[in-house]
């Protein structure tokens, strides 16, 4: 059950940066780093739709300002949290990449859980150096319950239905957690994914939604968004705007807003091919989408 009063939350008044190596981030599953693929391979698949300017409430309420916290978690590393104060429709936890921090990526685009619910970072398994920045391991069912005491120690009810959001290496992470444990993740965002969406392994998500960094190559993501509607699963994908790999660009906030909402509204593929879709993402060939285009980078 929720409290209004969490114990062994702190407030992060300035969050670490992400420290994704722009170079270096694209990792596999065990951990070693790929070549980062050259922006000039893109695709001439349809540019995704980006809506709305980012924007906060102009005078938001005490209750309404998001904050990214620190979680003590007993016997393992402090886990990042920005909590819903609308509503809590969704339980989100975001996997950063490769020597990586989640606080950073939480604070570009923390008025989405205010909006759709609470957001989690989790720390990787594997210390980068001097181990502020990390990465990780290969042990998924040891990742899945450090999930649960995250969320007991931010002082919320271990949910039965979590979104992953995966950035690079924590994306392919994401997706293998999803293969793992299909009832428990049945909705994922992989942005910037080292590897291309698997049908086989994501057999069972209800909704998926591709990301990619606007002067990133989208060869990659656009061949896991066509693989994954020739399978029958709902799916989306979006650009960041003027981001490269390791950013979440100047936009975040709107584009994530626009993700969540999406993951929302979007039915189970085995109940409708097509995708409800409040707020448009992206376009692909098998869904209808309604807005309208916009010059991503």
């Amino acid at each position: 059950m929720r409290s209004a009063v969490f114990a062994g939350l702190s407030l992060l008044f300035v969050p670490l940066a992400p420290h994704c190596d722009r170079a270096g981030d694209h990792a596999t599953d065990d951990g070693t780093a790929k070549e980062r693929p050259d922006i000039t391979g893109e695709t001439s698949a349809p540019r995704a739709i980006v809506t709305r300017a980012a924007s906060a409430p102009s005078s938001p309420s005490a209750e309404e300002m998001p904050h990214v916290a620190e979680a003590k978690v007993p016997g393992d590393l402090p886990a990042f949290v920005v909590r819903g104060v609308k509503r809590h429709a969704l339980s989100v936890v975001f996997f950063a990449g490769l020597c990586a921090h989640p606080g950073g990526y939480l604070a570009a685009f923390p008025w989405t859980a205010v909006e759709h619910g609470d957001v989690l970072g989790l720390q990787g398994d594997i210390p980068c150096g001097d181990g502020t920045y990390r990465k990780w391991g290969n042990d998924l069912a040891r990742i899945d319950r450090r999930i649960d005491a995250a969320f007991r120690a931010a002082g919320l009810e271990v949910p039965s239905e979590i979104v992953l959001i995966g950035y690079s290496q924590g994306a392919e992470r994401a997706e293998r957690l999803a293969a793992l444990f299909p009832e428990r993740y049945k909705k994922v965002v992989l942005i910037s994914s080292p590897v291309t969406a698997s049908p086989t392994r994501l057999a069972h998500a209800s909704a998926v939604l591709l990301g990619i960094g606007a002067y990133e190559s989208r060869a990659s993501t656009m061949a896991g968004v066509e693989a994954l509607e020739s399978a029958g699963i709902t799916t989306g994908w979006f650009v960041l705007p003027r981001a490269h790999h390791g950013d979440m660009g100047p936009d975040a906030q709107t584009v994530m807003g626009d993700a969540l909402a999406w993951l929302e509204d979007a039915r189970d593929a085995g109940e409708n091919g097509n995708a409800t879709i409040r707020t448009p993402v992206g376009h692909t060939a098998g869904h209808t989408f309604a807005g309208h285009a916009t010059n991503d980078r």
